[in-house]
């Protein structure tokens, strides 16, 4: 009997201790929240600012910069012009956004987005030339990249180059982001 008893108070204490397994321990005091994990928090990339005087603008003896995407679909430029005044903008060569082409419009549009005299965003259409110089469709190679992870500023307009396109914004706010496979105006 005694050898029963023991047996069975030997098996609840098994038991016992298997339902206590599953039940995990508070780490963390009241109040207080658990830090992410590295793993489902994204580490922000560095945005490494150039040197604007590495792309000064080529051509029409007006000041500012120019530059490319990476890949050479997008050029950009920011220029203060004698004759036209300040504009920045890009011009993408290939894309496949739908064109925001209102119905008045003969050709097509979304080929670039522009702001003059730090106006509002405006659309660049097919054969419209970019008032920045230097600037062609598919990139000058006589241009520089602006590599993703880089930020140009000028004149109080900055661009960015980033994995998910290029950013310009101007003084006043208003800016886009443009990419082969979509675009933003504000």
């Amino acid at each position: 009997m005694k050898r029963l008893l023991l047996s069975s108070l030997v098996l609840v204490t098994i038991a016992l201790s298997g339902c206590a397994t599953g039940v995990a321990e508070p780490d963390e005091t009241p109040g207080t929240a658990a830090a992410p994990s590295s793993e489902s928090t994204p580490t922000p990339t560095a945005v490494i600012a150039v040197n604007p005087a590495d792309y000064d603008i080529q051509g029409l003896g007006d000041t500012g910069v120019s530059f490319n995407s990476p890949d050479g679909n997008i050029a950009c430029g920011i220029e203060q012009g004698a004759l036209l005044g300040s504009y920045f903008g890009c011009r993408i060569a290939e894309y496949n956004y739908t064109d925001p082409t209102t119905p008045e419009t003969q050709v097509a549009c979304g080929h670039g987005f522009q702001s003059r005299d730090g106006g509002a965003v405006e659309v660049l259409c097919t054969g419209e030339p970019s008032p920045f110089a230097g600037v062609m469709p598919g990139g000058d190679p006589a241009v520089p990249s602006l590599d993703i992870g880089s930020s140009i500023t000028w004149d109080d307009t900055t661009c960015v180059s980033a994995e998910n396109g290029i950013t310009c914004t101007g003084a006043a706010g208003q800016g886009f982001r443009i990419a082969a496979d979509s675009y933003d105006v504000f």
